[in-house]
């Protein structure tokens, strides 16, 4: 080392010796910098960091090294240096590999000063911390995504004994429920307000701490009622911390609410299954319950099972006629008196088009034909009403099939209903028809 070599003539062979032996053999990169930035000294865990070796470092300074993004931070921490308003800093950094990546350290720098105190080089140590922070990265990356998708926030966060006593509640927690601290510190957790509107959950909040007080994380869905009395929903965790022995000294209850989530959910799912012009069931929701009701009629044999395949009569004129809107309109129309028509045990679907279908459970053939017949009667009975134009008179044709030995799913049953249709349709339109 060049550099410390100097030293000795103006300070004991020793001391230089043991310095250079420090910096050497540091298991971390070490550093002697010039008040200009030039590399005077470095170890070789320095230049394994960097990828340089130490005659390549000598012809450059730290700030050729230094990230942009970071340099002028790292400017401004040596004039705090130089100006004597602190005797060391510490900052995370980037360096630029000498192949060309970006990798973090934390770097520790401090200034050395004669006897007078002018400024003589800076010492710096340098410890990698890319993996950690590619980790910390990682976490952060992964929980943006999450609230940039769900928009949740913590509700909560507290201090809890192994037992579940309760010994610290952020004032978020508290102001969420309406409560002051004297309300819940020193409770047991499952009898605080947050769980008190549910017997259930506070015992499985009980079931929970015990398992985390045996050092098993926790989580699950609950739900809290805030001060203005509404249950939001809250993605709930119990986390055991070690103490230095390896014993589990306090719990940390988290929640996160995720009532936006859920409701987000839940409208994602009423998408998934309900038509939108209609608000009946769609052509996918309608098949997967009429082949629940299909299976529970074949379970218990004897068990009556109709089908209604309904058609709206000369749709594709209406369209023609007055325009999509008035189609639209005529279908909102003809779902509505399905409704009002069938019970509230009745399927109903809108299977495409002008195509509904309606499953009736426990219900024969001859009684199935009759209810079809009442609704043709209601919907030749409704008029849909045009701006400035003569009202819409509308029919319908149904198809009706019972359950019988030979349907081996829905699709059978949807098949001879579909054809009792065809015939309805031949035989004149506006009826209802049984089918074999």
């Amino acid at each position: 080392m060049p550099f410390l070599k100097s030293l000795s003539n103006d300070e004991s062979y020793e001391s230089a010796e043991r310095f250079r032996k420090i910096i050497e053999h540091a298991p971390i990169g070490m550093a002697i910098v010039a008040l200009d930035g030039r590399w005077l000294e470095v170890n070789l865990a320095l230049c394994k960091l960097v990828g340089y070796t130490p005659e390549e470092l000598a012809e450059t300074t730290f700030q050729d090294i230094t990230h942009p993004d970071d340099l002028s931070s790292d400017l401004a921490n040596i004039q705090r240096l130089l100006d004597n308003e602190t005797d060391v800093y510490q900052m995370e950094k980037r360096y630029i590999h000498k192949g060309g990546w970006t990798l973090w350290v934390l770097l520790t720098a401090s200034l050395l000063r004669d006897a007078n105190g002018a400024p003589l080089y800076f010492i710096s140590q340098i410890q990698d911390i890319s993996e950690r922070k590619r980790t910390e990265q990682a976490l952060l990356e992964s929980e943006r995504k999450f609230r940039a998708i769900f928009d949740q926030t913590f509700q909560f966060i507290g201090l809890m004994t192994p037992d579940g006593t309760l010994v610290d509640a952020n004032r978020t927690a508290l102001e969420f429920a309406g409560l002051w601290e004297s309300d819940v510190i020193g409770k047991p957790f499952w009898e605080t307000p947050w769980w008190t509107h549910s017997k259930e959950l506070q015992a499985k909040l009980r079931e929970a701490v015990a398992k985390a007080g045996a050092g098993e994380f926790v989580r699950f869905e609950a739900t809290h009622m805030s001060a203005e009395g509404r249950i939001h929903y809250v993605d709930f965790s119990l986390k055991p911390i070690l103490d230095g022995d390896g014993k589990i000294s306090l719990l940390i209850p988290e929640g996160r609410d995720i009532t936006d989530r859920k409701a987000l959910e839940w409208r994602l799912e009423h998408m998934a299954h309900v038509d939108p012009l209609t608000g009946m069931n769609n052509r996918r929701r309608f098949l997967e319950l009429a082949e629940l009701e299909f299976e529970r009629a074949r379970r218990y044999q004897g068990k009556n099972l109709s089908m209604l395949m309904l058609d709206l009569d000369h749709f594709k004129q209406i369209n023609d006629t007055h325009g999509h809107p008035a189609g639209d309109a005529v279908l909102r129309k003809a779902a509505q008196a399905c409704r009002e028509s069938l019970r509230n045990v009745d399927t109903l679907g809108r299977l495409g088009g002008e195509e509904f279908a309606a499953l009736l459970p426990e219900t024969a053939g001859p009684r199935a034909l009759q209810i079809a017949k009442r609704v043709c009667r209601v919907i030749a009975g409704t008029q849909v009403a045009l701006d400035n134009k003569p009202p819409i008179n509308v029919t319908a044709s149904i198809g009706v099939a019972s359950l019988s030995a030979g349907d081996t799913g829905v699709g059978t049953l949807l098949e001879r209903a579909d054809a009792a249709l065809y015939e309805a349709k031949h035989a004149g339109r506006n009826r209802a028809m049984l089918g074999d």
